[in-house]
Order: structure tokens, then sequence, then C-alpha cells
């Protein structure tokens, strides 16, 4: 049995309600959504593989392919953007040497822009993986960078 199959092994309750479920723990546990994921997913609970996958796309938090160790998110949402938030993804792009929507090619760093975080009366932020940085200044991205990158290599 494979990690999909033992995941919707889990949920002895086929019901259309576990899809969200299913995807999040499919996803903690591979890292993505494969092709593979979605079909499993979709005979399991018994819908069309199109609808799994446009549930999946309607959520910024499923990735379709294998993603950087690090995944930096910064909001672009209105009160971000109020607070130069575009300043702030251009300093990540400069630091990590990639555009918005890419990774580096050691696979270390994802960058992407995304919609609002919910920490708007802290703007502008950036996610570091799990890790929230509120009111974050473009000075401070090449120290954060530089310190994550010290971390990998001292591992």
């Amino acid at each position: 049995m494979n990690m999909i199959e033992a995941i919707l092994n889990r949920y002895t309750n086929q019901d259309r309600e576990n899809l969200l479920p299913i995807l999040q723990d499919v996803q903690r546990e591979a890292g993505y959504l494969s092709e593979e994921a979605v079909i499993k997913v979709s005979n399991y609970l018994r819908i069309p593989s199109s609808k799994v996958y446009a549930v999946a796309t309607f959520y910024d938090q499923f990735r379709f392919a294998p993603g950087a160790k690090h995944q930096v998110c910064v909001c672009n949402g209105t009160a971000c953007h109020l607070e130069h938030s575009a300043d702030l993804l251009s300093a990540f792009e400069k630091s990590l040497g990639i555009a918005a929507g890419n990774s580096t090619k050691n696979g270390l760093f994802s960058l992407k822009a995304t919609q609002c975080m919910g920490a708007c009366g802290m703007a502008p932020v950036a996610k570091i993986n799990n890790n929230f940085y509120v009111n974050i200044k473009t000075e401070m991205v090449e120290p954060l960078i530089d310190s994550i990158q010290k971390n990998e290599n001292a591992q």
C-alpha cells in the first residue's frame, strides 16, 4: 500500500466533505499533490478528478510540483500593498536571484506573491515556511535570507 492509499484508508467515510482534509494530508506527507494523488482521491470520493483539481487550485496552500525547502511568500493584499509590499517582493527577488513564481536552482528557496495573509494591521507581511515576519522592511530581507542559508550550511 502506498502513502496515498494509507491516507485514504484513514477516511472511512467517503463523503465529499473529506476532500480538503485528504488533500491537506497528502500534501503534508508528499510535499505536493501529484497527478496520481488527484486521481486516487477522485476515485476514492467518487468525484471527477477535474473537480478535485478545481478545488485544489482554488486554495493557495496546494502545490502540484515538489517545492523548494523554504517557501517564501510575500503578501500583496491591500494593506500590504499600501505599505510597499512590491518593494519587499523586489528585495526578496534580488536577494534570492529569482523572480516571483520561481525556485532557486539549488532547490532551497521558492518565492511567490500571495493574497491577504490576514495580518493587515501588521503590514507588510512575509512568510517563510510557517514563520510570519510582520512589519518587515526591505533592509531586513538580505540578513534574513543569509541567516537561513547559514543554518543550511551548518547542517
